[in-house]
């Protein structure tokens, strides 16, 4: 099964704290549409929250909340705490140093992600009764299949490596780039490359075909970082075998 899948079973497998009908679940308004399906798949209200505007991750979770998924936004970890379940959406993190696991963490193995294994995903937690109930479901709904798995073998053994190059990539860009990027406060994978830029859509029309770039919608408008960091958004390439010095070279030369 894929990351989505994980994340809409880790749901169901937590029992949520209710305090306001024990169905509303926060999520970060600058995330991928997956924390979104997870909700509603399991009949869930989400609650949008605004990001923190330099590491592009929620910091806080409103009392209302009956769980949180939290996002390591591209990788970059964040630890919230809260007194109600915490399912870490980590689909880019494998290759981060990371402390908290929350309740259940889930990770991807989508072949954009720094473990490809074409599509799949991995899910852990230090519940027990949450495990047994995450079973129950992984064998009457989704399975990893055999083949995914020796692919997704294969490339964690080259995941060291992979996060090594991949932030080689993110530092030369940011030292020879003029524009901002993600703040590191913990650790990150290095999974997605983004920077900010005044004039985005400027910038993009002018290095479109020389450099394969793309923006980043926000799950839900009206929150001021979110909103910001969607309309100047550029998600740069950063998979290991790209030439950042020639991706580098286009940009500057078409400012």
């Amino acid at each position: 099964g894929s990351c989505t899948v994980w994340l809409i079973l880790a749901l169901r497998a937590v029992k949520l704290r209710r305090r306001y009908g024990g169905n509303i679940v926060a999520i970060p308004a600058f995330s991928w549409i997956s924390d979104l399906h997870a909700v509603t798949q399991n009949g869930y209200r989400p609650l949008f929250l605004d990001v923190d505007i330099e590491t592009w991750n929620i910091t806080e979770v409103p009392y209302v909340a009956d769980a949180v998924i939290p996002v390591h936004w591209g990788g970059n970890v964040c630890e919230v705490k809260a007194d109600v379940p915490v399912i870490y959406d980590m689909a880019h993190s494998l290759g981060a140093s990371i402390r908290d696991y929350g309740t259940v963490s889930v990770f991807s193995l989508h072949a954009t992600k720094n473990v490809p294994a074409c599509e799949g995903g991995v899910i852990v937690t230090n519940d027990r009764e949450v495990s047994r109930r995450i079973v129950e479901l992984r064998d009457r709904i989704s399975r990893l299949s055999e083949v995914h798995a020796a692919i997704a073998l294969t490339y964690l053994e080259k995941l060291p490596e992979t996060v090594r190059r991949k932030r080689e990539i993110f530092e030369y860009y940011r030292t020879h780039l003029p524009f901002k990027f993600q703040r590191v406060d913990l650790s990150h994978s290095y999974s997605m490359c983004g920077i900010l830029c005044e004039d985005r859509d400027d910038v993009l029309k002018r290095i479109e075909g020389k450099v394969d770039t793309r923006g980043y919608n926000p799950l839900a408008k009206g929150f001021r970082n979110s909103d910001y960091l969607s309309s100047h958004i550029i998600i740069l390439p950063s998979y290991p075998d790209v030439n950042e010095k020639a991706v580098v070279k286009w940009i500057k030369r078409k400012l």
